[in-house]
């Protein structure tokens, strides 16, 4: 009896183990640049443009940032705060020689990640690979090539209230059609 409850305490340790390595990747970010997840904005960022369909979602730009990973030189990088919190950056290199230099970067440092191709007409419409964690979630987009980089639980929380809104948005109009159909209810 006693060894039957030893190995199913091990075996349940073990499952949980697995379980929670599965949710991780290596060198899994808790920010970028010295940013860490759920920062509020700093003062060296400069307002670059705001989320359409969602006010709460500003990207910034950082005043004198090194636009270079390894030997990648990068076209831009751009930070998403979530209701004022650091939540996502978003990273594009230009040249091919730099699209490479950056994957190679990426690839060293997360790990393999999953590979994703999507094929439309016979023509790879988007090539990716992704790292997926508890914390972040990496993403490497070669259609236009950026690199994505961003907080699992705020961008969990952005999608749950952009989810709450359209379900709101889809209430009142229900009951503005109701209200109308009621009003016309005199007509007959």
């Amino acid at each position: 009896m006693k060894k039957t409850i030893l190995v199913s305490v091990v075996s349940l340790l073990f499952m949980f183990a697995l379980a929670s390595i599965a949710w991780t990747f290596q060198n899994e970010p808790e920010g970028f640049r010295g940013i860490k997840w759920g920062d509020p904005l700093g003062e060296d960022m400069i307002f670059y443009a705001k989320t359409e369909g969602n006010d709460d979602l500003l990207w910034y730009k950082k005043e004198n940032d090194k636009m270079q990973i390894g030997e990648a030189k990068l076209k831009k990088i751009i930070y998403g705060f979530y209701k004022s919190r650091f939540m996502e950056v978003r990273i594009e290199a230009d040249e091919c020689r730099d699209r490479d230099s950056l994957e190679d970067v990426v690839k060293l440092k997360f790990g393999d990640g999953k590979e994703s191709i999507n094929w439309t007409n016979g023509i790879v419409t988007l090539y990716e690979y992704e790292w997926s964690g508890n914390i972040a979630t990496v993403i490497l987009w070669r259609i236009p090539f950026t690199l994505q980089i961003r907080s699992t639980k705020i961008r969990d929380e952005n999608e749950e209230d952009a989810r709450r809104k359209e379900e709101e948005k889809r209430h009142r109009k229900e009951e503005e059609r109701r209200k109308a159909a009621e009003e016309g209810l005199d007509d007959f």
